[in-house]
């Protein structure tokens, strides 16, 4: 297997469908196959399907050491490496570290859980307030869920570039994240690296930071249901504490829905309008599942501002807020479905 991977990572070029960078001249080899391999990561969720697998297609199943349909950047360092006896002294290797985080969480006791509705309330009364307000969002996609031929377990919402006064001095001068019911602050996170991934515009393998919130909300089967706030600017900011102050609401908070819990940072790049977004679902018994707790109206007025995110996709993704789901992905326990609001 080791020489396998040396051979793939010394000879790949001479054989690969679509002409790449001569790794035989590389210095650093496992870093030239990592930025070749992530410009076909076309979501940009730092990790590869095998229908964005660039590469011969026989390799992928080899490739993905787990099996669970994806190739990541860790897969790619743990196969090849050990194939590499030496290295010039001046190369400097691309070597991703463990994903690094400081997130507080809290377990609710069964008073505070029992005092929320049960999930199934939800499929009858739906909640109106989004998670963001509409006129900020550029682009978006609902939760794709297993079913669908591209699944992605979230929903995203993109944003526009802030005014000119938006300054990081002042997050609330950036769009406001609100609860999108009544709930409590389970889980607060200043800080998460999330896996590296290629950016077309910097032509290099990336590290971001997100931060993030966990609202519970509701409960199933005596279990907590979190409306899970990912925010993700896409930016490495270079300080570990950058993001605290764009979260308002704190571990162990009662809230109501429509308050505000944190802001959107924007980085000033345009480029990165879509990049830089939310990704939102709930999170039951340890899995994710498909956010469709909001009416109509909303799921309807948010569906009309996708956008450009939605052409990637070989078919028209209609407005809902949970697509192709399967029965676990389900909040409402009624099966496998095409569509949910």
């Amino acid at each position: 297997m080791r020489l396998f991977f040396l051979f793939l990572a010394l000879g790949l070029p001479a054989f690969a469908q679509e002409p790449g960078p001569d790794l035989r001249k590389s210095s650093d080899v496992t870093t030239r196959l990592l930025i070749d391999l992530f410009k076909g990561d076309a979501n940009r969720d730092g990790r590869i399907t095998e229908n964005e697998f660039n590469w011969p297609k026989v390799l992928f199943s080899s490739i993905d050491q787990n099996k669970d349909g994806y190739i990541t950047a860790n897969e790619i360092e743990f196969l090849l490496l050990p194939a590499r006896t030496s290295r010039s002294a001046d190369s400097t290797r691309y070597n991703p570290s463990a994903p690094r985080q400081d997130r507080n969480t809290m377990r609710l006791d069964q008073k505070q859980l029992a005092s929320l509705p049960n999930i199934t309330h939800f499929a009858a009364n739906k909640s109106d307030r989004f998670l963001v307000d509409l006129d900020v969002i550029s682009a978006g996609h609902p939760y794709l869920g297993k079913n669908f031929y591209r699944p992605h377990s979230g929903c995203h919402v993109y944003f526009k570039q802030p005014g000119k006064e938006a300054t990081p001095k002042k997050p609330s001068s950036y769009a406001a994240i609100y609860a999108v019911a009544d709930g409590f602050i389970t889980s607060v996170t200043p800080w998460f690296q999330l896996r590296p991934i290629y950016d077309s515009h910097l032509k290099k393998m990336t590290t971001n930071y997100r931060y993030g919130l966990g609202l519970t909300f509701a409960h199933t089967d005596g279990q907590p249901v979190v409306f899970h706030y990912s925010i993700e600017p896409m930016i490495d900011p270079g300080d570990e504490n950058f993001y605290r102050p764009f979260l308002r609401a704190k571990l162990g908070q009662r809230v109501k829905k429509g308050e505000v819990l944190g802001w959107m940072y924007t980085p000033p790049r345009p480029e990165t309008d879509l990049r830089t977004h939310i990704h939102f679902n709930l999170i039951a018994k340890s899995r994710f599942i498909a956010p469709t707790i909001f009416t109509k109206e909303v799921t309807e007025a948010f569906h009309k501002r996708w956008g450009k995110m939605t052409e990637r996709y070989t078919e028209e993704l209609p407005a809902c807020m949970g697509y192709k789901l399967s029965a676990e992905e389900n909040p409402f326990g009624t099966g496998a479905i095409d569509l949910l609001y």
